[in-house]
């Protein structure tokens, strides 16, 4: 896993595939695509090397329904009360499947 900050409150997160990219806001973290399924080991350690708690995690933006960007929605989505899931509504089917039992 790979973080490369690209401003004061953005960072690029490089799990072992793809990327994502993590927004730090006053109200929380916005995760901007989850990687392909397992990667949410892989965000839990850029959380903690950055300094967050789970809990911290308050939005998850999907850009589109491909595997390595909703891969860990589920997972990550389970840590805690409330995250959201933002996706747009084309691929809202694949999104809700990809996140069944969060």
């Amino acid at each position: 896993m790979e973080i490369v900050p690209l401003g004061p409150r953005l960072h690029l997160v490089r799990p072992a595939f793809g990327q994502a990219y993590l927004w730090r806001d006053d109200d929380g973290v916005t995760l901007v695509d989850t990687g392909i399924p397992g990667s949410e080991a892989a965000f839990a350690a850029a959380f903690d090397e950055l300094g967050l708690r789970r809990e911290d995690l308050r939005r998850i933006v999907i850009t589109h329904g491909h595997e390595d960007h909703t891969g860990s929605a589920a997972a990550l989505r389970a840590w805690g009360d409330g995250v959201g899931v933002y996706a747009h509504r084309a691929d809202a089917p694949i999104v809700r499947e990809s996140t069944k039992g969060a």
